[in-house]
């Protein structure tokens, strides 16, 4: 497991009891930027 994704993991387990709503969006912006910085990596 990668750094990134165990930072993400740990953020989305103290998140995610809280903010279930909030939760649902920061992982879709999570998804959008981890997306966008592999695709500027590949290139």
């Amino acid at each position: 497991m990668k750094s990134w994704q165990m930072f993400l993991v740990l953020s989305v387990a103290m998140i995610a009891p809280h903010l279930p709503l909030n939760f649902a969006i920061g992982a879709c912006v999570w998804w959008v930027i981890l997306t966008l910085w592999y695709a500027g990596k590949d290139r």
